[in-house]
């Protein structure tokens, strides 16, 4: 984890829960309620566009 770039570290970090509640989901058949789905779709996107505005600034940077 030392070697990972903050940004991506926190977009590791931020989507824990939602990797768990889907792997609750496959590997325990959990059964989620539709404000979980919304809410993990909620952390995908985040985890996205914070993705996605890291790499513009770094390419902007360089």
């Amino acid at each position: 984890m030392r070697r990972l770039p903050a940004h991506v570290f926190g977009i590791v970090l931020s989507s824990a829960p939602a990797v768990a509640a889907l792997a609750g989901l496959v590997v325990l058949g959990e059964v989620l309620t539709p404000i979980q789905w919304f809410a993990i779709l909620l952390v995908m996107a985040a985890s996205s566009r914070s993705a996605i505005s890291a790499t513009k600034q770094h390419a902007i940077a360089n």
